[in-house]
């Protein structure tokens, strides 16, 4: 029996320990927790042994009660059962760690915690398990193919929940064979639901269903990515209100994780970047988030630039759109909000384009500090770096980086 002492945790939410030479990465551990350890992947190269708590054997200071029903250790959600104060510090510190490893000493604000830390997820992306007729919806443990259910779960929102327990007999009396996933997104006025399948589904599911909309999207046995594919049978409207603001939009389109929180920074972005008539730029804007929030504050002009042709009806890539941009200039203000790998190359084009206000949101800090580092080169300042829970019981967070070019004669705050 291997007994270890967790001594840290890791960004992945990880108690993470030493013995005789070798890291061990503990799924559902934390700090002062004594534990039989379970190996599920070994790496000999880097003398790493991933794997789970078997058993406790004692519990450290940090476990708090839980709410979920699932077997411990959740893989969706690892710091599920943590105590609240505990994760907001984990949440932080790796922001600042991704900062100090490029020599950036800037203070980063306590985060913004959720209003509510059950039953905000407004959409989910669950795995198909188990054999036709008995099928289950979850996610995977990392680095392997072992299914975990995780259909109830209590971060999400209750109408998910109660939709997952009407469509799953459906799906089941129709003898489906090749589900691969099911997307479900609440909306105001029911759930909207998505089946990733690699084959068109029988007719029944869509003439049962219950939910506000239902629509295959069919795609290659090729590919594990949930992503993609042609749409194919379809029941209900086509568009669906949206929690944010009532918005209408496609089920399929990008939302935030939880919307009072997508509300709150939307509202705090707007509040910082708006400074007056001109002209402000949203890239990456999904369906608009940022462009409403800066238009409620007053007179302004702004150009949103998104890719995904389900989320507006004038799709460009932000490379695309830079020689326009660059002829708008001056540029009051520019809110920048790309997906989990950053700017890229589009970061130094950015930067010059000298808006005299800039936002940058990530929900990586390793991309943020990339980012930040090609505005920082072209002479912004940082005004506050603030990080914002949208991922409860996840080592995920938002941090919304608010800058400022010191030549120009507006105050920074």
């Amino acid at each position: 029996m291997l007994v270890i002492k967790i001594e840290t945790i890791d960004n992945e939410g990880r108690g993470r320990a030493k013995c005789d030479g070798w890291d061990y990465a503990v799924r559902g551990a934390f700090p002062g927790d004594e534990i039989e350890f379970k190996s599920e992947r070994v790496f000999k190269a880097h003398r790493l042994t991933v794997g789970r708590v078997k058993h406790f054997l004692k519990t450290g200071p940090y476990h708090a009660r839980r709410s979920c029903t699932h077997k411990r250790p959740c893989p969706a959600c690892p710091l599920h059962g943590v105590h609240e104060n505990f994760v907001d510090d984990l949440k932080r510190r790796r922001i600042i760690e991704a900062l100090k490893a490029q020599g950036f000493d800037y203070p980063v604000d306590p985060v913004i915690p959720h209003e509510n830390l059950t039953g905000y997820r407004q959409k989910v992306k669950l795995m198909v398990g188990g054999e036709p007729g008995n099928l289950k919806l979850g996610v995977y443990v990392p680095y392997s193919h072992v299914f975990s259910e995780a259909s109830a779960c209590p971060h999400v929102n209750p109408a998910i929940n109660q939709a997952i327990a009407e469509l799953m007999p459906v799906l089941n009396r129709s003898g489906a064979s090749s589900l691969k996933a099911v997307i479900l997104r609440a909306a105001q006025d029911g759930v909207a639901g998505i089946l990733v399948t690699s084959e068109s589904l029988p007719q029944q599911i869509f003439d049962e269903s219950k939910l506000l909309s239902l629509t295959e999207r069919i795609q290659s046995d090729s590919t594990n990515s949930v992503l993609g594919g042609v749409r194919g049978k379809h029941v209900g409207p086509t568009q669906i209100r949206s929690l944010e603001d009532g918005q209408l939009v496609d089920p399929d389109a990008f939302c935030q994780t939880d919307p009072i929180q997508a509300n709150h920074m939307y509202n705090l972005v707007a509040d910082y970047v708006w400074k007056g008539p001109g002209k402000y730029i949203d890239a990456y804007a999904g369906v608009g988030g940022f462009s409403k929030a800066l238009q409620k504050k007053g007179e302004c002009t702004v150009t949103a630039i998104e890719s995904n042709p389900i989320a507006t009806a004038h799709p460009r890539t932000v490379a695309q759109a830079l020689p326009e941009l660059a002829a708008m200039r001056p540029i009051k203000g520019l809110v920048v909000d790309p997906p989990k790998k950053g700017l890229m190359q589009e970061a130094k084009a950015l930067a010059e384009l000298d808006a005299e206000r800039v936002a940058l949101v990530s929900c990586d800090p390793d991309a943020m500090v990339h980012d930040l580092q090609n505005f920082v080169e072209h002479g912004y300042q940082v005004s506050k770096i603030i990080p914002i829970d949208f991922f409860g019981a996840t080592p995920a967070i938002e941090t919304v980086v608010l800058m400022y070019k010191p030549e120009h004669s507006e105050s920074r705050t």
